[in-house]
């Protein structure tokens, strides 16, 4: 799902569903398709994996269809009243409507799935992915969308999320239902390898700050020219917010 411009989608999401149950929704800008989608397809549970905008958007409208809607429980206030954000994400995704969900448990069944709900902090404080053991599928939400990431959000803590990848892959999965990048079939590795160049970024990172570079510096070092995404946000996404996310936290090995 995405908004449009000129035809052309200007960044993508992905929701699943899987046994009546769709994991995350989209943003508030696609929701009426995804209603129109939904429309006798007995949903009978939404799952969120966080309360950003791009994976709730749909919540309001999926629930007038008789779906339930269930997220982390410390998502619940910021989906009761959603909070500020960005004119640009604005334009992106569109702002939520107000909803009241229900609490996910630790562990969620409904028919013959069985869902582990595993924190995962790092992107978001109350970051959570959704195992599946019988089958070896993770839906990760936003903890993985991609191998060699160079951005990073102000609000979140990129050294936070690398502790929380480690931890994934102590459990039993195979294949990733990624929010952003789609079905990554041999995800377990993919996210081997993210923690890899996470692990690669912050040695850097250290190493340059040791020697008396700012953060935009090393940033520029590492990634090269700063990216489009720095430009659009004002800073707000950026490859220096991930520099100083890794440089300065701690490795909770």
């Amino acid at each position: 799902m995405s908004a449009e411009v000129l035809g052309r989608g200007l960044y993508w999401v992905s929701a699943f569903t899987v046994g009546g149950v769709m994991i995350d929704c989209g943003p508030p800008r696609t929701q009426h398709e995804l209603a129109a989608w939904a429309r006798g397809r007995l949903l009978s549970h939404i799952l969120n994996t966080h309360h950003h905008e791009d994976h709730v958007g749909g919540d309001s409208a999926l629930a007038s269809l008789g779906a339930a809607v269930l997220a982390p429980a410390a998502s619940l206030g910021r989906l009761a009243n959603p909070p500020h954000i960005q004119l640009f994400r604005h334009l992106v995704w569109g702002r939520p409507a107000p909803l009241r969900a229900q609490a996910l448990p630790p562990r969620f069944d409904v028919g013959e799935l069985s869902f582990e709900v595993i924190p995962t902090p790092g992107h978001s404080d109350d970051h959570v992915v959704l195992l599946v053991p019988a089958h070896g599928w993770l839906f990760t939400g936003d903890a993985f969308v991609h191998e060699r990431i160079r951005y990073a959000q102000a609000d979140e803590d990129a050294s936070v999320a690398l502790r929380s990848l480690r931890s994934l892959l102590a459990h039993d999965f195979g294949v990733v239902f990624c929010g952003h990048a789609g079905y990554v079939r041999e995800g377990k590795e993919a996210i081997r390898r993210k923690v890899a160049h996470l692990e690669e970024v912050q040695a850097k990172a250290r190493l340059l700050g040791s020697e008396g570079l700012d953060d935009a510096a090393i940033a520029r070092r590492i990634f090269g020219r700063l990216g489009h995404w720095h430009r659009i946000t004002g800073g707000w996404f950026s490859e220096v917010n991930l520099v100083r996310q890794l440089r300065l936290g701690t490795d909770g090995r």
